[in-house]
């Protein structure tokens, strides 16, 4: 959107959506990304974020293309389907599978209503961004739920920074608004501060905890050559 033009722009006007409006919306969710100043540094993505990027280079490769661009990426968050940016486009009444019809159609107009939805795209994206576990997977590996009475160091991102609330404890899920909570943008976490004192996180902003004082970054390992 703040390129103003390219496959994924087209596509998107083309269904009558108001990019700007569009934009603002996200905005509110998400914030403006890093200040000038941060723009060199590392960038920090969440595993949201590095789902929906992994999914754009699955796009990329089965239409066989050799680069990754907007048009990729918004396949990626269309078959992503659960993220804020799909969320917003579908509350503007834009149904996801018709938007990436006509995303592949403004690539390829003779591309058949087959190879959009092939099973070679499915396979890809299965070997990508695997799925949830299932409940019978979850048992398997005795996922247990975190200790609610220990308090942590709690990361999140706000206006495109890294933060830590320290010594919090987990209290509760809340929603902002009643029947909305399907909604992964209006869910926020509760957090109990030292002094008693109660601060809401929107849910999608929390990437990671670990115990007050812990150091919360791992190792750096240098990529296999």
């Amino acid at each position: 959107m703040a390129l103003g033009q390219g496959t994924a722009v087209n596509a998107l006007t083309r269904l009558g959506l108001n990019l700007e409006a569009l934009r603002k919306e996200i905005e509110t969710y998400v914030g403006t990304g890093a200040k000038p100043e941060l723009a060199g540094t590392r960038p920090l993505y969440t595993p949201r974020l590095k789902r929906a990027l992994a999914l754009a280079q699955t796009e990329s490769k089965s239409l066989k293309h050799t680069f990754v661009g907007t048009e990729h990426i918004l396949l990626g968050l269309v078959r992503e389907g659960d993220g804020i940016a799909a969320k917003v486009i579908q509350a503007h009444g834009i149904d996801l599978v018709q938007l990436r019809k006509e995303i592949l159609h403004e690539l390829d107009p003779n591309l058949s209503p087959e190879a959009m939805f092939s099973p070679e795209n499915s396979k890809q994206e299965t070997s990508a961004a695997p799925p949830e576990p299932s409940v019978h997977e979850r048992r398997k590996f005795k996922i247990e739920p975190v200790d609610l009475g220990k308090r942590y160091d709690v990361y999140c991102v706000e206006h495109g920074e890294s933060v830590v609330y320290r010594n919090v404890r987990f209290k509760s899920i809340k929603g902002l608004l009643p029947g909305r909570e399907s909604d992964y943008a209006s869910l926020y976490v509760e957090l109990e501060q030292a002094d008693g004192k109660t601060v809401f996180l929107p849910k999608h902003s929390v990437f990671k905890f670990c115990d007050p004082g812990a150091s919360a970054s791992g190792e750096r390992v240098p990529p296999k050559t």
